[in-house]
């Protein structure tokens, strides 16, 4: 059941004005306006009471990716304000250093956060630019493929230990979705990469040695003779045994 119109209204003013003023180097005014405006906004939607029950924000995958391409355009501008290449005074770099930085860990993280979990490839890949623009890119990966499948137990780095303070917590879950999330990435694509190739190429020595690519693959079968090209059919008489795997019995001659 969709929720009504007008509550997209708080969504859209607490996430595109503030873009809008720092867009126009009110640094001052994007930075109070996170502050201060998007907490008197929050007071009133807690007040307003909450939306019914399986209620769908309507447009909201057009917010995200205005917001995506919004914040990916303005990024930019935002480096060249902060480092002084716009001739603003220290004070007004200070304001606008934290107007984005406000803007960006609140809005453009969550947005990201929202895309990767979309089933549009399109809609995942944005996401996932605007975790890189961010220098947190590695989260598109840590966060599904680790934080939902070990939510709350020791092998997820991104749930907090009992007692743990947040100086504690933050430079562990930080390091440790790196490292998990790396590995899981590898893990998927390893397993995307077998897929793709030829059933007769999946249990080919050379192929688990070099793990070749298809278009790899084909190519190194057609000119060494394993089995997932060769002219003369089976496996090369040379291809050394590996440990669980059957070699193809030789033929006479």
């Amino acid at each position: 059941m969709p929720a009504p119109a007008a509550s997209m209204l708080p969504f859209r003013a607490a996430s595109l004005l503030p873009l809008l003023a720092g867009a126009a180097l009110w640094g001052l005014a994007a930075a109070a306006y996170l502050t201060l405006f998007t907490f008197a906004l929050d007071t009133l939607i807690a007040a307003s009471g909450n939306a019914p029950e399986g209620a769908e924000v309507p447009a909201a995958d057009a917010l995200l990716v205005t917001l995506a391409l919004a914040q990916l355009a303005v990024l930019p501008l935002g480096v060249a304000v902060v480092a002084g290449a716009t001739g603003l005074s220290w004070l007004e770099r200070g304001l606008a250093f934290a107007g984005f930085g406000l803007f960006f860990g609140q809005v453009s993280n969550s947005c990201a956060h929202e895309l990767i979990h979309r089933s549009g490839r399109g809609l995942r890949r944005l996401g996932v630019a605007v975790y890189v623009s961010l220098l947190f890119g590695h989260h598109a990966s840590a966060h599904p493929l680790v934080h939902h499948r070990h939510v709350a137990t020791p092998a997820d780095p991104n749930s907090a230990r009992a007692g743990e303070g947040f100086y504690r917590f933050a430079p562990r879950a930080w390091a440790g979705s790196f490292r998990e999330g790396w590995r899981a990435e590898s893990a998927r694509q390893a397993r995307a990469r077998q897929r793709r190739l030829p059933s007769s190429c999946r249990g080919c020595w050379r192929w688990r040695a070099m793990r070749s690519c298809n278009c790899c693959c084909r190519i190194t079968c057609s000119i060494m003779a394993c089995r997932g090209g060769s002219r003369r059919g089976g496996q090369s008489r040379s291809a050394p045994p590996i440990a669980g795997m059957r070699r193809s019995p030789s033929r006479a001659g």
